[in-house]
């Protein structure tokens, strides 16, 4: 006779075949209780010692043929409450439908779980749970947020295959030995927050093995103690936060890590520095053309609390240094720039003394939008300055060069030779009429002309070592 582990014990007698649609807890109570005592009662019979018989006992819940929808909200604590020692047993969720919520709240699981081919259509939580044992999600959707809270890993996690349309939330938790979160698809945001690595063998593995990245829209990995290895491989990420995160004998390999934004300088600073300590200096290069504009961001936010020369100084030196090679990433742009920009100064100093103020007034323009203009107003400026070169200086520009004789192109070949200052002394442009101004773009052009060589040579160099 088969005994029932069930703490509630009613008349109904117990289901002998899964449902395919559980409508209540009580059916998938039933049901557990049959088929774990069926388990039991074949391994009594072959007299397998009770140690042995806990562990290899699983809670089926889903099976390989049939797809089984559960109508109700499920919540372990319920279940393990009329299902005696079920969190000692291995949890099988196969070819599940989750319609409503799930709920793993205040437990402790001693063996494997395993969700294969698992749809959640509600939100999911685990919290305040303790894992002895592997945590599996293969295959499976999430079509809102999955928390784990307060937890504490003392087993290996697995999500393979995995997609999630919302938010994967990790806080306040421990991770003593494995997590990988291999070719998954979020897509919202990655949330680790307050996470404490048990020690060096600890090991964090966010992964695609195609060459195409995944794209997530926010990475949060904030306040979090590494002792182990996080491995970063093949991501692109919109927006990354990595503030309050501290290296504590471990360390954080970022390759193929593509981030459009940081939240912060620290987050660039800190990725920047774990890709130079991995000698990866090609994405330590990025980060690093990221850290400056961010540094950027902050001066002019202190330049308008506090209007300093020598933050001004700064931030125009970062400004030129992005417009030239992209903060030495560039040495293409910084060449054409490097020739471009000379040969302008140069132009305003041999045409009328009309076009150069108009293009000194679009210039200062530029440097005050960028230093006090907000986000919207800062692109609408922008986009109107544009349209101002377009439609007004360029036609200026080439009406006066085109009234010129052949001397401008002669004058103009000459001046790009960077250590010919003969035309100051001898040229009769210089001096025809506002010589002051005239001047003054002839060695604002020669400076330039420098200032281009030295940024062409610093980002064709990036890759030197020592550089």
């Amino acid at each position: 006779m088969l005994r029932y582990n069930n703490k509630n014990k009613t008349n109904t007698p117990p289901l002998k075949k899964q449902p395919k649609v559980y409508k209540d807890e009580k059916e998938l109570i039933d049901w557990l209780n049959y088929d774990i005592n069926i388990q039991e009662s074949y391994k009594n019979q072959y007299n397998i010692n009770l140690t042995h018989q806990l562990n290899e006992t699983t809670a089926n819940i889903g099976n390989d043929s049939n797809i089984i929808e559960i109508n109700f909200e499920f919540d372990f604590q319920v279940i393990k409450d009329k299902v005696d020692e079920i969190e000692n047993y291995k949890l099988n969720f196969k070819n599940i439908i989750f319609n409503k919520k799930v709920f793993f709240e205040n437990t402790h699981l001693y063996n494997e779980v395993f969700f294969n081919n698992a749809e959640f259509k509600s939100e999911i939580n685990f919290s305040n749970i303790t894992y002895n044992e592997n945590l599996y999600f293969n295959n499976s959707i999430f079509h809102n947020k999955l928390h784990f809270i307060n937890s504490k890993f003392y087993g290996d996690v697995y999500l393979n295959e995995t997609i999630i349309n919302e938010n994967i939330n990790i806080k306040n938790s421990l991770i003593a030995r494995n997590m990988f979160l291999n070719n998954i698809k979020i897509n919202n945001n990655i949330i680790f927050e307050d996470i404490i690595f048990e020690d060096n063998n600890s090991y964090l593995s966010i992964k695609n093995e195609n060459i195409k990245k995944n794209k997530i829209n926010n990475f949060y990995f904030t306040n979090v103690l590494i002792d182990g290895v996080i491995d970063l491989q093949n991501i692109e990420v919109e927006k990354a936060d990595f503030k309050g995160t501290v290296i504590n004998g471990g360390l954080i390999n970022p390759v193929n890590f593509k981030v459009h934004k940081f939240a912060n300088r620290e987050s660039a600073l800190f990725l920047k520095q774990q890709a130079y300590a991995a000698n990866n200096a090609i994405d330590a290069l990025e980060y690093k053309a990221k850290e400056v504009e961010l540094h950027k961001d902050n001066l002019i936010k202190n330049w308008k609390n506090n209007k300093n020369l020598k933050t001004l100084g700064d931030i125009l030196s970062i400004e030129l240094s992005s417009i030239y090679s992209d903060n030495g990433q560039n040495w293409v742009k910084a060449f054409i720039c490097t020739i471009l920009f000379p040969s302008v100064f140069f132009t305003l100093s041999y045409i009328d003394f009309k076009v150069g103020l108009y293009f000194y007034i679009l210039l200062i323009t530029y440097i005050i939008n960028i230093l006090f203009s907000k986000d919207i107003l800062k692109y609408i400026i922008n986009s109107i300055l544009v349209y101002l070169i377009a439609c007004l200086l360029l036609p200026l520009l080439y009406i006066e060069i085109n009234n010129f004789d052949k001397t401008y192109i002669k004058e103009l070949f000459i001046f790009l030779v960077p250590t010919n200052f003969e035309q100051i002394k001898e040229s009769i442009y210089i001096y025809n009429n506002n010589t002051l101004f005239r001047g003054f773009n002839y060695f604002i052009g020669k400076i330039a002309f420098w200032y281009g060589s030295v940024q062409t040579v610093t980002a064709f160099r990036k890759f030197a070592k020592g550089a």
